[in-house]
Parts: C-alpha cells; structure tokens; sequence
C-alpha cells in the first residue's frame, strides 16, 4: 500500500511538470484540420557548449490526417530516438525529492500519503516520424520553397505568410537550422516516441516563438540539467518561473541536484555532457502564444556582482602609500646619518 502510495506521488510530481498544452514547434497543417496538443514533456540539458533537447508531445487531429511539426535550432543538430524511460527517471528523481522535503518536515509517510494521488497514462507510443534538416536557407522564401517541395501535393491551400515571417526573424538572429518532422495524426491522443535533438550552443536554447503560428494560451514546463543553476534573472525576463512544492507551509523549489548515476538513468547522452553533478530545475511559462515574441536562452548563474573600482581613487591611494613609503625611508635615512655622526664624539 506504502508502495502505492508513493507512485501516486510520483504520478503527482509528473503531472506538476506536464503542461496541458504545447509550445515547442511550429505546426502545419492540411486546410480546415484542428490540431490539438494536449500533454508536451521536455528535457534540456545543457553544459555550456553543448545542448541535449529531448521531446515528446501528446497529439491528435479533428481528421486522421497529417501535420509538419518545425523545429529552429541554432546549429546542425544530430537526430536520434529517445525513449520514455528519459520522462521515467526524472519523475523518480522528482518523487525523491518530495520524500525528502516531506521527511524533513516531519511528516513522514503519513504526509506523503495525504498528498494528492493522481494518475499518468501514456497513450500509444509511435515512432512515425519522418525527419528531414535542409540545407540552412539565406532566406524565408528558400525555406518556403524547400517546404513546399518536400509536402507536394499536400501543400495546396496552405498558407505560408505567418512562417514566413517568423523565419525571417529567426535567420536574422543567427537561427538558421530547421528540422522538419512529418507527422501522423489521428483522432485520438498518442504520445509520440520522443526524439533527441543534439547541437552546439554557447547558451541554453528552447524554441518559442516558433509556436505563435498557432493561437490561445498555453503552459510551458522544462526540466533543465545544467552545471549551474540558471540566471534566476534569464529566467525571469523570458517569462518563466522556478515551479515550487508547498510542504507545511513553506515553498521548497523544484531545483536540486542529481548525481552522475541519476544522469546516466535519464540518458547517456546527457551524462556524457557533466564531468560530475548536475543541477535539475523544473521552469514554467504559462501565458498566451501570441505573447511568445523570442526564444528561450539562458546562460549559468551569474557570480556575485562587485562594484566597479574606481580607478582615480585607486591611483590617488597607490601614489599616497609610495610618498609615505618614500617619507618613512628618508626619516630613517636621516636618524642613521645623525646615530652615525654622534658616535666618534661618544667614544
């Protein structure tokens, strides 16, 4: 029963970290199709100079039909499968903590036990993807272009200004990669088999503006491995939140940090990035799409700030120590010469 219990803490914590929309891709669709996004999980991993972006989203259609997700990177990603025991890992190392938070306030397992006890469900895995990453384009009518050609027939009657737009904002920036992942859709929810995006990067990066080709309002959850904890003030100005759990009444923050084994749990590919422990942290956005106007990048903490010196006082003080040292000097000189004078007199 205890063991029960603790799962449905675990299925508590995931369903903390899932949000009930998405906002990672950008989406086409065939003419007249609603596509909806109901769960989303990701992973990033990032260690200064290399980026491990693991995703999957829960999707279905209005019609048994298709969508193009996009994808911007900021370098030449290599693309390979995940797998959910990545999602697994990390709600065990989430439901770790929690025991840990409720144990140190006392509570013990009847705490845990009366916490809210929710259930997880993993709706069918596929691994349907048919991923495609152009040459980058010098501009927004090349990918277009390319776009065009790659869905044929299937692009009649869509419309391409909104994506045009937004890639002629993302090749100014310096984001000229796009992965392109063609997608089955049916109309009932399936979770698809998550894909590991790995690429070069001198700063955390997660795709957002991307996502305001569609409309409404959305959450957006990451659970971030990094070497340091983010700049609480990155993360601030891009919209996010450091998420919390209340125990007791006070607010522990769903940052902490995982060890070389729990890392190699969630994925090789990520403990390769750390030499040795790593900082979890679970941030949310929840807002409107249209609001999305750039992207996620967030560096390492920043060290304490120290005022900087001014460089005339510090002039003035360097000059005054050396005419003190210059005036010690001279009296002692002085004192010598006058013992030096005074002695054949004493004789």
């Amino acid at each position: 029963m205890a063991k029960l219990k603790l799962a449905c803490i675990g299925f508590f914590v995931l369903l903390l970290v899932v949000p009930s929309a998405s906002a990672d891709r950008g989406m086409i669709v065939p003419p007249g199709t609603s596509v909806y996004e109901p769960g989303q999980k990701a992973i990033v991993a990032w260690n200064g100079e290399r980026e491990v972006l693991i995703l999957s989203t829960d999707v279905y259609g209005s019609d048994n039909t298709w969508a193009l997700e996009i994808l911007p990177l900021p370098s030449e990603p290599t693309v390979e499968a995940g797998k959910f025991d990545s999602f697994i890992a990390v709600q065990d190392l989430l439901l770790r903590y929690v025991g840990d938070m409720y144990s140190q306030r006392g509570y013990g397992k009847a705490g845990l036990e009366n916490a809210p006890q929710l259930e997880v469900i993993f709706h069918e895995q596929i691994g349907a993807h048919d991923i495609t990453i152009p040459m980058p384009p010098n501009n927004a009518q090349e990918l277009i272009n390319w776009a065009e050609n790659f869905l044929g027939a299937r692009a009649q009657g869509i419309s391409w200004g909104k994506l045009e737009n937004l890639a002629t904002v993302y090749i100014q920036r310096g984001i000229k990669y796009w992965v392109f992942d063609l997608i089955d859709l049916s109309d009932y929810t399936k979770s698809h088999e998550p894909i590991v995006y790995t690429f070069e990067s001198d700063f955390l990066y997660y795709p957002l503006e991307i996502s305001s080709l569609a409309s409404g309002t959305t959450e957006i959850t990451l659970y971030t491995l990094t070497s340091d904890k983010p700049d609480a003030r990155s993360v601030q100005e891009a919209g996010f939140r450091t998420l919390s759990l209340e125990v007791g009444g006070d607010n522990f923050p769903l940052e902490f940090e995982v060890g070389k084994n729990d890392l190699q749990h969630i994925s090789s590919g990520i403990a390769e990035l750390f030499e040795g422990d790593a900082w979890l942290t679970v941030l949310r956005y929840s807002g409107s799409l249209d609001d999305l106007s750039g992207d996620l990048t967030l560096e390492a903490a920043a060290g304490p700030e120290y005022p900087e010196p001014n460089r005339t006082l510090a002039a003035l003080l360097t000059a005054a120590m050396i005419a003190a040292l210059i005036v010690i000097f001279a009296i002692v000189y002085r004192i010598s010469r006058w013992e030096r004078h005074l002695s054949p007199s004493r004789s």
